[in-house]
Order: C-alpha cells, then structure tokens, then sequence
C-alpha cells in the first residue's frame, strides 16, 4: 500500500498487488469554507503504516499528522485539532480543538472517550464519551 498527496490538501492510497486505488480523502469543502485562507493546510508528503491502518502526513510547516481508520470511521490528526468523519461520504461529525492551541502529538480511545496528548509537558485532553465513537 502506497500513500501519496496528489492534490495539495488530500490524501490516496493506492494497492500496488491490484494495481488500483483504494481510497481517496479531500478536506471537506465546508472545512475549508470555515477557516480563514492562511489556516488550510497543504500537504507535502504521505506514507501509508499499513500495520496499524494509519496514514502519516507532513503539510507544508514539515508538521506531522496522523490519519487513521478504525470501525469504519476516519480520525484525522493535525496540529491542534482531532476530526472524525463518518460514513460513506466521509462526514465530519466532531472535532476535538485543543483551547490554548499547543499541537496534538498522539490520541487514544478507550471507553467511548478521545485522550489527545499535547506536545506541551503535562496537557491532555478528554473528551465526553460520545456515540461516534463506536466501542
């Protein structure tokens, strides 16, 4: 499985034993239509963790970023944010924003709740077990 970012604010993933691509992920038209111009993010590179069924991503700042893909719903990990997206079309359905914006190094979920570690010492946060997380 190969990780590319063909378009400067996506992500592919292409099977080489099959020779086709397999999945594909934009940001969200109304993520961007959020956001001012300057916070949308461009992407550099992307290497597919097989393994693990994640996707590391490095935007234009050489930040990295996690995407990974658990029972059947996308968590997308990027500075100081966690996204979920649900379903076919990939909806956003929550979003996880760290208040006094340190970036988010690594998440966890257990119990129906999201853990983000922060890079600053000592920061993590919980969020309230939600039913888009599936257990």
């Amino acid at each position: 499985m190969v990780a590319s970012s063909v378009t400067r604010n996506g992500v592919s993933l292409f099977n080489f034993r099959k020779n086709e691509m397999v999945w594909s992920w934009t940001e969200p038209t109304d993520y961007r239509n959020r956001h001012k111009v300057t916070e949308k993010r461009m992407f550099r590179d992307a290497i597919a963790i097989e393994e693990i069924s994640s996707i590391c991503v490095v935007d234009e700042n050489e930040c990295l970023g996690f995407i990974d893909f658990r029972r059947g719903q996308l968590f997308s990990s990027m500075d100081d944010r966690i996204s979920v997206y649900c379903g076919s079309d990939c909806a956003l359905t929550s979003e996880l924003r760290q208040s006094h914006g340190c970036p988010i190094c690594g998440f966890s979920i257990g119990d129906g709740s999201l853990f983000a570690l922060h890079s600053e010492e000592n920061v993590i946060d919980v969020s309230p077990p939600a039913s888009y997380l599936l257990s």
